[in-house]
């Protein structure tokens, strides 16, 4: 079978040499829609996004021009580049972290320095809410002074106005205090976070 294509192949060039100048010097071929092997000076529009050959006038291939990529082929090169630029993305993101965090260890150095210095500020708080409730208790005991002494009632509201600010004080601080309290847990979790980074890091460069 393949001896009659070759022979079939060779007359056909042939003929070109001596239609010459007919044809021009290269020869173009293509499989056609039934299978069957076609060849021309040009390649009829509807093939030549399918592939096809050129030869020159001896018959000697030249070049294969491959067929233009499918619609899925596109879609599939598209989501590979789409990829490969996620994972260069991915691994300068890598390299970055591992820049700050080259082991577990130093992950949980950096932990508890940031949990050192908030805890400081809760007990900072902690005891800034101790000395206001004492406040707020020497100030009751002075109001109650004031009204076994028969104070004005302007001197009552007063002492009042006092305590109720200081109280509010102590509520602002209490909120201020909660905030810390959830501002730990999240740098707690934010350390669990890296530490499970790193840890997928390792595990994607051993998997190259």
């Amino acid at each position: 079978m393949k001896n009659i294509f070759t022979n079939k192949l060779t007359l056909f060039f042939i003929f070109c040499l001596i239609a010459q100048p007919l044809y021009a010097k290269r020869i173009r071929c293509w499989t056609n829609d039934e299978g069957v092997f076609q060849c021309a000076n040009y390649v009829p529009q509807q093939y030549s996004q399918l592939g096809f050959t050129e030869y020159d006038g001896s018959g000697r291939k030249i070049k294969d021009i491959k067929a233009a990529p499918t619609s899925e082929e596109i879609a599939e090169r598209e989501r590979q580049e789409e990829q490969e630029r996620r994972d260069k993305e991915q691994f300068n993101k890598d390299r970055a972290f591992l820049d700050i965090f080259s082991n577990e260890r130093e992950i949980e150095t950096a932990r508890q320095a940031g949990l050192k210095a908030i805890d400081g500020q809760l007990r900072s708080l902690e005891a800034i809410i101790e000395g206001l409730k004492g406040n707020v208790k020497a100030m009751e005991n002075s109001y109650e002074r004031s009204q076994a002494l028969n104070a004005s009632k302007r001197q009552l509201r007063t002492i009042q106005r006092d305590i109720d600010s200081v109280k509010k004080r102590i509520e602002d601080t209490k909120d201020t205090l909660q905030k810390m309290l959830m501002e730990r847990d999240d740098t707690n979790k934010e350390y669990d976070a890296y530490i499970q980074r790193y840890r997928d890091i390792k595990r994607r460069r051993r998997g190259r």
